[in-house]
């Protein structure tokens, strides 16, 4: 088995931890698998790696941190012409938030300033009947 093979494999098995709750051996997995990809010859690998990275994150900064690291990531991806086909039938709400300056800008600023503390007071549990609802 190839080394990319290897890796891919062991994002598979930290996406099997996170999914089973196991979000602290999934960091540290994909945590390792970024040190090996910091060298930044498998794109793909990094973004794959940093996406799964920020949804491990107990801190909604480090998430941000990592989403945007995921971002810069596929931004080193090679344009692809199958890709460059399909673009144009996806929403445009679709694509600019991930290549839009000003998002990164909001994104980045948004790591340097604490939580918003009027969120908890909209935010609420959900209702029995909601709960029950979603799960039928």
């Amino acid at each position: 088995m190839s080394t990319q093979d290897t890796r891919t494999a062991r994002i598979g098995r930290a996406i099997e931890l996170s999914g089973r709750g196991e979000g602290d051996q999934a960091r540290q997995l994909l945590t390792e698998l970024w040190d090996e990809l910091e060298d930044g010859n498998d794109v793909v690998q990094r973004c794959a790696v940093a996406h799964h990275l920020a949804d491990v994150q107990d801190d909604p900064r480090d998430e941000l941190k990592w989403d945007l690291r995921a971002l810069q990531a596929a931004d080193d991806l090679p344009p692809r012409r199958s890709f460059e086909r399909a673009r144009p039938r996806r929403s445009p709400g679709y694509t600019r938030p991930c290549t839009s300056t000003s998002a990164r800008t909001t994104a980045r600023s948004a790591t340097s300033q604490p939580p918003d503390a009027t969120y908890n007071s909209v935010s609420r549990p959900a209702q029995p009947s909601e709960t029950t609802a979603t799960a039928r």
